[in-house]
């Protein structure tokens, strides 16, 4: 973000088009990158798994869906940082907090099932090699 500010600095006075011409600000940190994915060159804290593929399968049993992941290792001990909105930080331009419709600040302390969060991605609990997940279950089929 500061690189992001003092470029748009160097290009003053202006208005809206100072915005327009810099490249915007990305804050990445803490992803794993498996199978020869190239990662971020300016991120601090990454996992890079050259020669690993994570094996994804989708599969639809009767109603319901499924998730199978097979994970490697080091993916499943990978650390994470729970996300917050005090760790967001503020939107740029108008300063705006990242906030639920209440006014309360997010947190993202549980995982896509409701799980607490490990804050690694949106599957908290991921276990070298196999993992299956219900992501959708689905109704009777007299419901339908």
């Amino acid at each position: 973000m500061a690189e992001y500010i003092d470029k748009v600095k160097t290009m003053l006075p202006g208005d809206v088009e100072l915005f327009e011409t810099v490249r915007q600000p990305v804050m990445i940190n803490r992803n794993a990158y498996l199978n020869g994915a190239q990662s971020f060159n300016q991120e601090q804290e990454r996992l890079m798994l050259a020669d690993d593929n994570l094996e994804v399968k989708v599969e639809q049993e009767g109603n319901n869906t499924y998730l199978t992941l097979n994970v490697p290792t080091e993916l499943a001990e990978l650390a994470g940082e729970q996300v917050t909105g005090e760790l967001l930080g503020k939107v740029r331009i108008v300063d705006a907090a990242f906030e639920n419709p209440d006014g309360s600040p997010v947190d993202l302390s549980s995982d896509y099932f409701g799980q607490p969060s490990t804050g690694v991605g949106p599957i908290a609990g991921l276990r070298s090699g196999q993992n299956r997940f219900l992501v959708w279950k689905g109704g009777d089929e007299d419901d339908e």
